[in-house]
């Protein structure tokens, strides 16, 4: 230990050579083994390698991903090169004939049929195959020689197959787990690996003594916890450097941000452990760290805790229930806290071990991605002139069931599939909330705004926080009201062009479609321009009724109008069992009916009111001529173009929300708005024949039967080989359909009295009679039901499954008065069953929500009815609040009604 008492060095020595004594001890033929083996073995000196290691690692995950997003680009672009110089090659040869040929029409005059058979021969000839292989409207199916390597696309293929594929979500009580997908979690397992088996794999984890060095394990730990700063931050950033490398969006990105913090967490804590299970203040420890440490042990440990602290803080208010709780609070102190945390590592590291470069990179990094942020804000992006500090006009329109619009004319550009964080400040200014983008940006959908404005439209359902507040906001202004709206973005999007694919299915559920629907539009354009291999888009939209088709009614005007023939099939699914109805204000409608008559009486009360838009004379115009309208199914001139209609800009269109017979008819997509009543009977679930892809636009009632779809589509066709095509893009989740059966009965129909004993009581009925029909019918006979709930359309099934009941206490459930039940159970059998008789089963299917079978028919016992004297009087509340918390709710001649006047009727 005489060495490590050298004279003080000079005042501008760096860290380096204050600590070069502990590092460098000389050994002697005296020295301990303890000390010879920290010399040789593991020096602390050298581990700044662990370090690297994981860089090395990290970079080399990131090499991969980022080849095989090149390999997908170019082999993409190539295939799309080929088809389109293939079809480029056969229209250049379609009207080009032999001399042999020429010769034989000017002698016969019949230039059609033998031009277009020699053709056809010719072609077929090309491709190695006989006249009748080659279908009509000739298929072409280029193909790059690259992507043709068998064993290449197997692999590829067995990827996919291994970690595409969702895991199954785990439920605990009341509460879901979700876990991420299977290729996150492999990743995620091969960095817990890397990191456990670079702490604990080499040995000693320890020292003979702490004078001889710091615990070897909590080393490693830390200096692998401080080379994971940087791939944190680049993981966290909207604008991301890693987005633009290996092309995968930061809201794909931020799952690995919260693993990577976990792991840090675990590594921090697996640093800090050693130091207290071998603590400095032992074995002289104190006396070799006060020589090269200013403040000894106590500036080890002191700053190591105000690392950790921060750090426990960012990964437990991460954790999805408690950022779910508060979330505007963790979204607010998240990047302070961090930066707080980054902060003190300079403070706690001291630049041992060049510990400093990763906490240097890291700033860099955030640096920049923050820097290249500014160019994605409207407000901030000196290129949008218009919109500089200012944000662009935006427009908030109301749509059928409880859908909102909102309609942004702005220079942003974006691709299909992307979303934008959205703030506006007339309605909250602290919310920043992120939305899909659902308009395609294209030429051949200009604003009429001004040139060179794009219609950023966003369409969403209101639910809680900035979403209601901005359905409120409508509901107060009005239609023609304008908000200033701050965008941040575009983020996101897919990896791969879908045009890339010869069949794309696109499955969405609610207003999940928003995702979809610029894909939708893209693809259809695209295939329209010979762009796209593509030759079949399938449309999956679960819905739970028909009015959401309003949503994007023009768009998909535009799919049925300027899609290639037989090109796009949508087939959209009803899954709620009773349609709205088309007038009245009932309380089954919600806020719908409500929104309509608002927007009517704003529109009323705000006509002679100044708009915030300028006059229509001051209105710029497009030089682009707009198509004429085409109705649905009229026909066109064959081989003429059919362009893309543009569609009306929010701001000059008038939506009526009322359920008209005009508006009605203008959504006819070629198929019936209404079920017929053997769809109201038993609602179909899945396609009647899963193999068949082009039967044309469809409505099925019930939720569809992916994973039975999909399977049909991929297996079924001649021999067994599926109908896809090689190259098939799946967009969408099963999950969005919720889980359960995916048959729904409905039994309307099974609604008569099989028989009725007007002196016992006893009425035998099917259980698919409303209590409206039933109540109807007992009357007749002198007979009531003892107990009544508040909904009178509900069926006598419904009303036994969900456990109705009355409106007092001293009232049951209705089913108290079931005597008996006849059930189909899930496998065919028809069982009886009452409370002598099968009794669990019947029990159970007292309160059962469906889940054990059918209930085919009902028991009831019906007493006399009833002689009530309705007494209505005003009176003090003193009276009411005497009895309010003792006997008001027991006496069933009580009734509390409330009005509009909040008043209370007795």
């Amino acid at each position: 230990m005489a060495s490590l008492q050298r004279p003080p060095q000079p005042i501008g020595a760096g860290i380096s050579s204050r600590i070069l004594p502990r590092i460098q001890i000389p050994l002697t033929p005296d020295s301990p083994p303890g000390l010879i083996e920290a010399h040789i073995v593991d020096p602390w000196g050298k581990a700044g390698k662990y370090g690297r290691w994981w860089t090395y690692f990290a970079v080399s995950i990131t090499v991969c991903v980022a080849l095989v997003r090149m390999w997908h680009f170019w082999q993409d672009r190539i295939r799309r090169a080929m088809y389109k110089n293939e079809v480029d090659e056969y229209f250049q040869n379609l009207y080009t004939m032999d001399p042999e040929y020429a010769h034989v029409a000017m002698a016969t005059g019949n230039t059609g049929n033998t031009f277009l058979n020699h053709q056809h021969r010719q072609f077929a000839s090309d491709h190695q195959q006989t006249p009748e292989d080659v279908p009509i409207g000739l298929q072409f199916k280029p193909k790059a020689h690259m992507s043709n390597v068998g064993w290449i696309n197997d692999i590829i293929a067995l990827f996919r197959w291994t970690f595409y594929r969702p895991i199954p979500d785990v439920r605990w009580h009341k509460h879901r787990i979700s876990f991420s997908s299977a290729a996150v979690l492999f990743c995620v397992f091969l960095a817990v690996l890397f990191a456990m088996l670079s702490v604990f794999l080499q040995q000693p984890l320890y020292w003979e003594s702490i004078r001889y060095g710091s615990p070897p394990m909590a080393i490693r730990a830390g200096m692998l916890a401080v080379a994971i700063t940087p791939w944190i931050v680049a993981t966290s950033m909207k604008a991301n450097i890693l987005t633009i490398i290996i092309g995968i969006g930061s809201e794909r990105l931020n799952v690995f941000h919260r693993w990577l913090g976990y792991i840090t967490l675990l590594l921090t804590l697996i640093h800090t452990i050693p130091f207290y299970v071998q603590p400095v203040w032992e074995d002289g420890g104190s006396e070799v760290f006060s020589k090269v440490i200013n403040g000894g042990s106590g500036m080890v440990y002191g700053t190591g805790i105000a690392c950790l602290v921060p750090l426990i803080w960012l990964c437990v208010a991460s954790l999805p229930v408690l950022r779910r709780i508060a979330y505007e609070v963790f979204a607010m102190l998240h990047a302070p806290v961090a930066a707080v945390y980054i902060g003190l590592l300079f403070w706690h590291t001291k630049n041992y071990l060049s510990s400093w470069d990763y906490l240097y990179t890291s700033i860099a990094i955030w640096g920049f991605c923050y820097f290249l942020r500014i160019f994605n804000l409207n407000w901030s992006n000196p290129w949008r002139r218009l919109a500089f500090l200012v944000g662009d006009e935006a427009a908030v329109t109301l749509m059928p069931e409880n859908a909102v619009k909102i309609t942004i004319p702005t220079f942003m550009r974006w691709k299909p599939g992307q979303f934008v964080y959205l703030r506006m400040p007339g309605i909250s200014i602290l919310d920043n909330h992120p939305f899909t983008i659902s308009s395609l940006c294209s030429e051949d959908f200009p604003s009429e705004y001004g040139p060179g404005y794009r219609d950023c439209v966003i369409v969403f359902k209101p639910y809680g926080g900035f979403t209601r507040r901005v359905l409120e906001a409508a509901i107060e202004k009005g239609p023609l009201h304008t908000y200033r709206a701050f965008l941040d973005g575009p983020y996101g999007g897919l990896r791969r062009d879908l045009s890339s694919f010869e069949t794309c299915i696109l499955i969405a559920g609610g207003s999940g479609i928003t995702a979809l629907m610029s894909q939708l539009l893209n693809l259809i354009k695209r295939m329209r321009d010979g762009k796209a291999i593509t030759r079949k888009v399938v449309v999956v939209w679960a819905i739970k009724r028909l009015e959401a088709l309003d949503w994007f009614r023009e768009e998909l005007r535009i799919c049925r109008e300027s899609a290639p023939p037989e090109a796009v099939t949508c087939k959209f699914f009803v899954t709620a069992a009773k349609q709205r109805a088309a007038e009245g204000n009932t309380e089954a409608q919600g806020q719908a009916k409500f929104i309509q008559d608002q927007q009517q009486d704003l529109r009323t009360r705000n006509e002679d009111e100044i708009s915030a838009l300028p006059d229509k004379s001051h209105w710029q115009t497009h030089n682009r001529a707009r198509p004429a309208e085409t109705a649905v199914g009229a026909e066109v001139k064959q081989g003429g173009e059919q362009p893309i209609r543009i569609p009306e800009t929010a701001h000059l269109r008038t939506v009526n929300l009322a359920p008209t017979a005009a508006a009605t008819s203008d959504l006819d997509f070629g198929f019936l708005e209404s079920p017929t009543e053997l769809q109201k009977s038993i609602m179909r679930s899945a396609f009647p024949m899963p193999y068949q892809m082009d039967g044309g636009w469809s409505v099925e009632y019930g939720r569809p039967d992916l994973g039975y779809m999909l399977k049909g589509w991929a297996m079924g066709g001649p021999e067994g080989r599926g109908i896809l095509g090689r190259r098939t893009a799946v967009f969408g989740r099963k999950e969005v359909f919720m889980w359960g059966s995916s048959w729904l009965v409905n039994l309307d129909n099974y609604n008569k009295i099989l028989s009725l004993n007007a002196e016992t009581g006893r009425v035998v009925m099917q259980s698919g009679i409303r209590l409206y029909m039933l109540n109807e019918v007992l009357e007749r006979h002198g007979l009531a039901m003892p107990n009544l709930g508040s909904i009178n359309e509900q069926s006598i099934a419904g009303v036994i499954s969900t456990g109705t009941h009355g409106s007092s206490l001293q009232h049951g459930l209705v089913s108290e008065s079931i005597l008996s039940l006849k059930i189909t159970l899930a496998d065919g059998s028809t069982q009886y069953c009452s409370a002598e008789e099968n009794t669990e089963l019947f029990r159970g299917a007292l309160l059962s929500l469906g889940a054990l079978g059918i209930i085919t028919e009902v028991t009831f016992q019906a007493v006399p009815a009833f002689k009530l004297r309705w007494d209505q009087v005003i009176d003090a509340d003193s009276r009411v609040l005497i009895t309010w918390d003792t006997d008001l709710w027991t006496r069933g001649e009580y009734r509390l009604r409330r009005l509009r006047a909040t008043m209370a009727e007795f």
